[in-house]
């Protein structure tokens, strides 16, 4: 494999990896959601996350479809700081703490392993 091709498939797995965890974080905050229509506060923080990481999943789909080999687009770093971003925003105020440290742990170890791999 050539080293862009490379490179085109390991930010296509983490763009993967990152709609799949977006999709998991809105069935989490739409299953609280239901559990608790009446409490505002509970109900407004996990609405925000999912206001938030709806536009987040289009991006990424928009993204996926075109970094699959061969590779129109390349974000490198970009979409990483942006994804964290995202996701810190999301688990902080949306208190999933939880998943914000699964998450957090599922990143360092990519990061662990992409370095090896190149």
């Amino acid at each position: 494999l050539e080293s862009t091709g490379l490179k085109s498939v390991l930010v296509m797995h983490t763009v993967g990896q990152s709609i799949i965890i977006a999709c998991s974080i809105v069935v989490h905050n739409s299953i609280e959601m239901a559990l608790h229509p009446n409490n505002e506060g509970i109900f407004d923080r996990h609405m925000f996350s999912v206001l938030l990481l709806l536009p987040y999943i289009a991006v990424a789909f928009g993204l996926f479809k075109f970094n699959a080999y061969p590779s129109q687009v390349f974000v490198g770093d970009t979409f990483c700081y942006f994804s964290g971003v995202v996701f810190a925003v999301t688990g902080i105020l949306g208190k999933e703490f939880q998943v914000t440290r699964a998450l957090l742990k599922d990143i360092a170890a990519d990061v662990h392993s992409a370095g090896h791999q190149l």
